[in-house]
């Protein structure tokens, strides 16, 4: 997971765990849990190179690439910190572009944000979903198509849990693990 992605995810989970109910909180979190799941499943039955792998390596698969900043170096080139090249040279899965999990998670909190019937809120979230997805493509960390693909993993992620939640038993399991927290 990218540190850029993240942020606003992880305040709006704060924001609904304070101020919001528990339950809120709960179904904000196990949805993000459901996306990670399916997204990992994905990944490994279907390996996907990134466009900066293809264009350095071609479609030959090869496990022992470490990971790349691509477009993200321009960043630590212009103010002389390591932070991407840093961050991706640990990258222990390069062939993870599909679904793109970097478009998954603020969508996330669009699908939530949009809920709270603050439209400044929902926008918000929009247009940093929105960058989110920019800058994964023009990076060239993604294609079109995993972050196409990301959004679906989140949607897919959204209704089944939903579905999954109104099921009585797990129903009576999130309401009683609510209460813990």
């Amino acid at each position: 997971m990218k540190p850029y992605t993240i942020p606003i995810p992880i305040a709006y989970s704060l924001y609904l765990y304070r101020y919001k109910s528990k339950r809120d909180y709960m179904d904000f979190a196990f949805t993000f849990l459901l996306t990670n799941i399916v997204g990992f499943v994905i990944y490994y039955i279907v390996p996907a190179a990134p466009p900066w792998y293809v264009e350095l390596y071609g479609f030959e698969f090869n496990i022992k690439v470490p990971g790349n900043p691509a477009g993200f170096i321009h960043f630590d080139q212009i103010t002389g910190l390591k932070v991407f090249s840093s961050m991706y040279s640990k990258n222990a899965n390069v062939f993870a572009a599909i679904p793109s999990l970097h478009a998954a998670y603020p969508l996330i909190t669009v699908l939530y944000g949009s809920l709270s019937k603050k439209l400044w809120l929902h926008i918000t979230f929009v247009l940093f979903t929105l960058s989110i997805w920019f800058s994964a493509v023009y990076s060239r960390h993604h294609y079109v198509i995993d972050v196409l693909a990301g959004g679906m993993c989140a949607i897919t992620a959204y209704i089944l849990y939903r579905l999954l939640s109104r099921i009585p038993t797990i129903n009576r399991l999130i309401v009683a693990y609510s209460k813990l927290i």
